[in-house]
């Protein structure tokens, strides 16, 4: 029935996201007849921030690997 042993892992993984993107203002809000919705400010900067900070870690990364070679 289960795919992998890991779904307890995966599922309390994804609920402790949630709980910390809804406590700390970064999930996106849903629409609604008195707002729009989408995704918060902070959501926005937390997510660009995400990537510029998986960018230079790949960056680093593989300039690392082309010196050692």
């Amino acid at each position: 029935f289960w795919q992998n042993e890991y779904w307890g892992k995966n599922t309390l993984g994804l609920i402790a996201g949630a709980a910390f993107a809804h406590n700390f203002s970064l999930a996106s809000s849903a629409y609604s007849a008195t707002s729009v919705g989408g995704p918060s400010i902070y959501g926005k900067v937390a997510v660009i921030g995400s990537i510029a900070i998986l960018l230079a870690i790949a960056s680093i990364n593989t300039f690392i690997k082309k010196r050692e070679a």
